[in-house]
């Protein structure tokens, strides 16, 4: 090492390489190869990865930086395989000085860089070792920073053409290698100290260490090359100056130090604090370095002649894994060290995780290894399944800041849009103020006309609209005048019997006014013609009556034009066919080159796109202004795109998406709201905003069916709402999506159905007996009932029965994952339950044998078919039957739609192929007679708590299954029964442990369950006599699922239903008003 001699006083050198074997017992590191002599001691050595493909260099390349500014590279395979002949491949002789800056490029580890007391920067090819090739060297260029005596060099880790470089006078400057010169230089601004070490930030590109050697200045100083001016941080614990550093690429939070004051130390660079120090050595460490293939491992190198290895995972005992290198190099010498005096105050990164955690669909969690609050210990390979919802409100949409959103969507009616969409834009600021104006106008009766009032061209409007008016008042009342007279006032004219003459006598001699008849004495007499005087005709003149008394419209519309007699030319032209007279528009248009003449080209040219494209973007409101007087209907939305185009290329994406929101493009939209997120990471809160826009637009431009960014947008914010906990929302919102909802949806909507049930709830299949049926037309209303069907099929009997042969599928996943031994059993299963989705995929893959179809059973019809199922099934009946409607196998297959309303069925029932029969009992679409309804008609909050208590006390010995409108009224309610002594548990989809609650109230151990309509359907419930609803259903279909969840088949009565509600609320739905009514 240079600056140091041993006690031979020796200054000869030499390059050695020792095995490490972490896995053997032995103490000594042997020798690899042979020792390679040097003539000059080294400052600095490093070994790349250069040539590590090839053969001959498959170690790579060992560098070292010599006094004398020589740079030798050797080949260390050569060394390893003892061989003195090619071990040095060159000598780079370009320095004045010693050689301390030496590194290879992370990235192009062909690339050396150098650096020596001369200031000089060099960058060395060694693609090439043997003949290597050098770069421009980097000097400082007039005026600018200069390098100085380079004490340390190091490439950016992150940034491939990046070089810092430290010198001796106290200055760091920042290299670019594409623009072949420095780009920033800082010292430190209150002393001139010098710099001994440098250090790039592995994980952040901008942030280096510099290091001090001087005693005055003993400090580590971080810097921000976005901040120059001084240091972001300082570290301090070194007495004295400080020597080397050296950075953990494996945790890029740890950084060793060793200085003067013989303390070697291992920082926490997150929090600038030492947590680990090695023990002290006979003589001061030079150098210290991280392993890059073992981490924890390091090792220093000292001025008694050592080179020490050193585990930080071994604390405050003897290192049985530390070797030492005598002082003369020649030989091995061990060094009994022990590890850090205590051990680290946090665990490295490659000791992390020792558990581990992940969320799963629906507020599921997935832990390996953790322990449970006051479970017992876990180990790591424990794996662990829980529920969790946040607590914390931040970033989550509040539920009453979403409801009048929800419920304007849900209602559908525009006037509640419009108000919505106004109340959004009096909120709104800056650009959010306009986009909702522009969605408003969209719902108006004549949007054209608000969207030009909008535009401020609403008197030009109404000038328009008045002169209108008045023509048309001029137009009646001389139909007016007109109208009672038997007889013209005036003499009516011949007709003309030779077309030339009448044009050879134009002009021949004054017209004399005819003479008036004598008229009745209640019609004034007709005003008296002016005679004009005509001039004395031209030979312009001449031309055109020439032209005219053959018929050569076109040669007097150019005789006019010649003499400059435009309008006359343009009159002449309207008679002469379409033809001409779009080419007399045409050449007066071109021959006055006015900015509205333009437009008027595009008007009667029917080219509007090309007077969208040449009119100035700044100009976009009067163009639009102009698309909405001129724009036919099929071409708005184009055009409305085309000037958008415009504005994006200009750079105006704001108006653009107005533009956007006119043409009713939602994709385009919503891919500029989501520019104006805070950031990537999206929270529900964060993308409510666009949701409501989104949603709304789709509403405003009409859209039937889902665009791909809308619905992607939908699904992403419904994930996240599921993700959360919050089932209910995210199902809400999925059925925002207009249209046939798409694969995502449908597999999202199905996601979150089944995570909504414990897996726990056992599903019975039972088969009653058929009810007496009648024919009546598919369009028939979804509450009319059959006049002759009277029996009911509660209570039915099951039958006898069965094949146990049935197969649910969503039980079997296993025998979906291609086990092709599972196919007999498919094929000749006698029931199969599934999705409709999941029918179509075994027939597909002919698991499923068309020919053995008999029935289709579509239960909750009116659920599936309005949950996006109606396609998949219209699909399966296209299978079975053919286009002409007959049937294609030699048996019968009868299809069932079973559903408490038939709403959602009838666009399916009205095309199907085949016969359509209505079943229905006698009371379809209202209540079974066998159950008991009360309704309670309260006013206020207490009055109708106090009439639930009531009805409660009234049946207490049954369960009661109480239904709320919402999970905040749920948990409320829950909450309010508590305080009244009364044990009550919520089940909803924000519920924690829902499962549990749901099998608790089946099992009778839980006799007061309050839910939300997650429960109303799909859901069976044995045992339960009294069903509550505190609140108005939200519809007459939701009103009947609810009470169905009592008086169930084969269950014996009483069976009660208790409605607490105010009828006279505004929001209560007439269908179920009327239904209630009629049960008071």
């Amino acid at each position: 090492m240079a600056g140091a001699i041993d006690l031979s006083f020796s200054t000869t050198a030499c390059l050695e390489i020792f095995e490490v074997d972490y896995a053997s017992r032995e103490m000594d590191m042997p020798v690899v190869g042979k020792a390679i002599p040097s003539t000059e001691r080294f400052h600095r050595i490093v070994w790349g990865s250069a040539g590590i493909g090839s053969t001959e260099t498959r170690l790579g390349l060992i560098a070292g930086g010599l006094v004398d500014g020589t740079v030798n590279v050797y080949n260390p395979a050569k060394i390893v395989d003892g061989a003195t002949n090619g071990a040095i491949i060159t000598k780079l002789a370009k320095h004045q000085g010693a050689v301390r800056g030496l590194d290879f490029n992370t990235f192009s580890p062909n690339l050396l860089a150098s650096g020596a007391e001369d200031g000089e920067l060099c960058i060395w090819d060694l693609e090439n070792p043997t003949k290597p090739s050098l770069y421009p060297a980097l000097k400082s260029t007039t005026g600018g920073p200069t390098a100085g005596e380079v004490s340390f060099l190091q490439w950016n880790h992150k940034v491939q053409h990046i070089l810092a470089s430290s010198s001796l006078n106290g200055s760091t400057v920042v290299w670019d290698l594409k623009r072949q010169r420095p780009v920033i230089s800082f010292t430190d601004p209150n002393s001139r100290r010098r710099c001994s070490a440098m250090q790039w930030n592995p994980e952040v590109a901008t942030q280096l260490i510099v290091a001090s050697d001087d005693d005055r200045s003993c400090t580590l100083q971080v810097w921000d090359l976005r901040n120059s001016i001084s240091p972001a941080r300082e570290f301090v614990a070194h007495s004295k100056g400080v020597l080397a550093m050296a950075w953990n690429l494996q945790d890029p939070a740890l950084l060793l130090t060793c200085g003067k004051d013989n303390r070697t130390l291992c920082w926490d660079t997150e929090v600038g604090e030492v947590i680990s120090e090695l023990p002290a050595s006979a003589n001061w460490n030079f150098d210290v370095q991280w392993s890059k293939t073992a981490p924890g491992i390091l090792s220093t190198s000292s001025f008694d002649g050592k080179i020490t290895l050193h585990n930080m995972q071994q604390a405050g005992a003897s290192q049985a894994g530390a070797h030492g290198v005598n002082s003369d190099f020649t030989g091995l010498a061990h060094e009994q060290s022990t590890g850090p005096k205590a051990p680290m105050k946090r665990a490295p990164n490659w000791l992390k995780r020792p558990c581990g955690a992940t969320f799963g669909f629906g507020g599921k969690l997935l832990a390996h290894g953790a322990q449970l609050q006051g479970g017992p210990t876990a180990s790591p390979t424990t794996i662990s399944i829980m529920s969790v919802k946040s607590e914390s409100t931040d970033g989550m949409v509040v539920k009453e800041q979403s409801v009048e959103f929800e419920q304007a969507v849900k209602n559908g009616e525009v006037n509640d849009l419009i108000k919505f969409c106004e109340v959004k834009r009096q909120d709104a600021k800056g650009e959010d103020q306009e986009a909702w104006t522009f969605m408003r106008i969209l719902f108006a009766e004549d949007a054209r006309r608000e969207m030009l009032r909008h535009l401020e061209f609403g008197d030009a409007l109404e000038a328009r609209e008045k002169s209108l008016a008045a023509l048309s008042m001029k137009d009646a009342r001389e139909v007016e005048d007109s109208a009672p007279m038997s007889a013209p006032t005036s003499p009516s004219l011949p007709p003309v019997e030779d077309n030339d003459a009448f044009f050879d006598n134009l002009g021949d001699a004054p017209v004399q006014p005819p003479k008036p008849t004598p008229a009745p004495k209640s019609i004034p007499p007709p005003k008296q013609a002016t005679v004009t005087t005509i001039p004395p005709p031209t030979a312009a003149d001449f031309e055109i009556q020439r032209a005219l008394i053959v018929g050569d419209y076109k040669a007097a519309v150019a005789a006019c034009e010649k003499a400059e007699r435009y309008a006359d030319a343009l009159i002449l032209a309207a008679a002469g066919g379409p033809e001409l007279w779009a080419e007399a528009q045409a050449s007066h248009i071109a021959r006055a080159p006015r900015p509205y003449m333009q437009v008027a080209a595009a008007v009667v040219g029917k080219n509007l796109s090309s007077l969208v494209k040449a009119r100035p973007v700044s100009a976009w409101r009067e163009t639009l202004a102009m698309l909405c007087t001129y724009a036919p209907g099929d071409e708005w939305g184009p055009l409305a795109e085309v000037l958008a185009e415009g504005l994006i290329t200009s750079g105006d994406h704001n108006s653009a998406m107005l533009c956007y929101i006119c043409a009713g493009n939602v994709d385009a939209a919503i891919k500029y709201w989501l520019t104006l997120l805070p950031s990537r990471n999206f929270t529900p809160k964060d993308l409510y905003g666009v949701v409501e826009k989104a949603v709304m637009l789709t509403r405003a431009a009409g859209q039937s069916e889902s665009t791909q960014g809308f619905t992607s947008l939908i699904t992403n914010y419904a994930e996240m709402l599921s993700s959360q906990g919050d089932l209910d929302s995210a199902l809400d919102y999925l059925g925002m999506v207009p249209g046939s909802p798409g694969e995502d949806v449908n597999v999202l909507r199905d996601r979150i159905i089944r995570s909504s049930v414990s897996t726990k709830a056992s599903t019975s299949t039972q088969v009653v007996s058929p009810a007496v049926s009648s024919s009546v037309p598919a369009s028939s209303s979804p509450y009319q009932a059959s006049p002759t069907s009277n029996v009911s099929t509660y209570g039915a009997p099951p039958p006898t029965s069965m094949k146990k042969s049935a197969l649910a599928t969503t039980a079997n996943k296993s025998k979906l994952q291609g086990d092709e031994e599972a196919i007999p059993e498919f094929r000749n299963a006698d029931v199969l339950v599934c999705t409709p989705a999941r029918l179509l995929k075994l027939i597909k893959d002919e698991w499923v044998l068309l020919g053995r179809l008999r029935h289709v059973v579509v239960d909750e019809a009116d659920e599936m078919l309005s949950s996006g199922f109606a396609s998949d099934v219209g699909e399966i009946i296209k299978l079975s039957y053919g286009e002409n409607g007959i049937n294609r196998f030699d048996t019968k297959v009868q299809y069932i739609f079973a559903a408490a309303t038939m709403r959602e069925a009838q666009p399916l029932l009205e095309t199907f192929p085949g016969e359509v029969e209505w079943v229905s009992t006698a009371r379809f679409g209202r209540v079974h007679p066998q159950l008991d309804v009360r309704v309670d008609d309260v006013r206020g909050d207490d009055a109708k708590f106090e009439s639930l208590c009531d009805a409660l006390n009234r049946h207490k010995a049954y369960k009661t299954l109480i239904f709320a409108n919402s999970p905040e009224d749920a948990d409320e309610l829950v909450g309010k029964l508590d305080a009244r002594d009364v044990v009550a548990l919520a089940f909803h989809g924000r519920a924690k442990e829902r499962g549990v609650v749901l099998d608790d109230f089946i099992a009778g151990d839980l006799k007061v369950c309050v839910c939300t309509d997650l429960a109303a359907r799909g859901i069976d419930f044995p045992d339960l006599h009294h069903v509550a609803q505190y609140g108005a259903a939200p519809s007459m279909e939701m009103f009947l699922h609810r009470c169905g969840r009592t008086a169930r088949t084969g269950q014996r009565g009483p069976f009660h239903v208790t409605c607490v509600v105010d009828l006279d609320a505004e929001t209560v739905d007439e269908d179920v008003r009327s239904e209630l009514e009629s049960h008071r």
